[in-house]
């Protein structure tokens, strides 16, 4: 169902109370949209002119783009304006067809985007944000849609946010993007918000899944980061500036080192699971905690991670940095060599009301720094 539109002069019920005859202004009046691609390009260039607009797509239409706009790198005419597209199981795409240039398929440039109920797809860029680019400070909120087998020769496979910008997915999801740079499904130099949402199956050089930079900020409620690839690199999720998961799920991810997540700035999981994740080469299955780095666990759990490579320590938590475990548990996690749970060299660890146990070959002992309350 599409969502329901309400000028401003029916929400304030102002004009209406004088009994005044108002008719809506083009930016507040809904645009149909029929199921072209032409269709979908003047009506974007028309709210833009018209200072932002509703566009209500073609049910279950397939707008496929053959070339960019205007001779750009984007498909779309970029979004300037805020402008709100109710897809009905729409997809907006990149041909397939052979000899298709190369263009990412959205740039929303310092406007404002809302995507509902649609799909991005197969967009191929040698530049940053195969699927969707947000620059300028703009700001992108998808609900219920889907960036999916999107291409970055840059970084951000599916989406690439860059500072002071906004991006919020809800119950959405970015799934099998690939980016040669990093965040192979998303990078993000902004703000972050992920609501029940899913950032599955992609593959980046660093941060398979999410690469928020150090001017960035990550939140997260419930959802999952599952079964991304980093080449070199960070599998789920590379943190450098503030992140907080809640009722997360970090699983199956994988990378030559750090597979589930390196935090590298501050970061609080919260009612969270780190899991059933590899290091392939070295170091960290789980979590990589890095010098200076801030974590802290409250009720979360890492279990099942593994850095099997030989001489790989860590599969639970390398930790070099400040990390603080609160009625949590650490189990399970198991490493070529000692300790197969925690980690800690130089760093500190704190342990409260907090469980490691049954990680092979140790839990803890054999790390550089003793971790106090930690037996085996």
């Amino acid at each position: 169902m599409r969502n329901l539109h309400i000028p401003r002069y029916l929400a304030t019920g102002t004009a209406l109370g004088l009994g005044l005859a108002v008719v809506p202004t083009t930016a507040e009046a809904a645009t149909n949209v029929p199921c072209t691609t032409a269709a979908l390009i003047t009506a974007i260039s028309t709210a833009n002119g018209s200072g932002g607009g509703t566009l209500n797509l073609a049910p279950g239409c397939t707008y496929t783009l053959t070339t960019a706009f205007n001779g750009g790198d984007a498909g779309l005419p970029a979004i300037t304006t805020p402008i709100t597209v109710n897809a009905d199981g729409d997809t907006i795409e990149r041909s397939t067809a052979a000899g298709t240039p190369q263009f990412l398929v959205i740039r929303v440039d310092g406007g404002k985007l809302t995507l509902n109920n649609g799909t991005v797809r197969g967009g191929s860029t040698p530049g940053d944000g195969g699927g969707i680019q947000n620059i300028n400070a703009g700001s992108l909120t998808l609900q219920a849609s889907t960036v999916t087998g999107n291409t970055a020769g840059g970084v951000g496979g599916g989406i690439a946010g860059f500072a002071n910008g906004t991006v919020v997915l809800r119950a959405s999801s970015v799934d099998h993007n690939t980016a040669t740079g990093a965040g192979g499904g998303i990078f993000s130099g902004g703000a972050l918000t992920l609501e029940a949402s899913s950032i599955r199956s992609n593959t980046g050089d660093l941060g398979g899944g999410v690469f928020a930079g150090s001017n960035g900020k990550l939140t997260m409620a419930a959802g999952d980061i599952s079964d991304n690839t980093a080449v070199t690199a960070f599998g789920g999720i590379l943190n450098s500036g503030t992140a907080t998961l809640r009722s997360a799920l970090v699983k199956g991810n994988t990378a030559a080192v750090s597979a589930g997540i390196s935090n590298h700035g501050t970061m609080t999981l919260q009612d969270t699971t780190v899991s059933g994740n590899t290091a392939t080469a070295g170091n960290a299955g789980g979590i990589a905690n890095i010098t200076s780095a801030t974590l802290t666990l409250e009720a979360s759990t890492v279990s099942g991670n593994t850095a099997n490579s030989p001489g790989a320590t860590g599969g639970g938590l390398a930790n070099l940095g400040t990390a603080t475990l609160i009625a949590s548990t650490v189990t399970d996690n198991s490493a070529d060599s000692a300790p197969g749970g925690i980690y800690n060299n130089t760093g500190t660890v704190g342990l409260v009301a907090t469980t490691v146990a049954g990680n092979r070959p140790t839990n803890c002992a054999g790390s550089p720094t003793p971790v106090p309350g930690c037996s085996g």
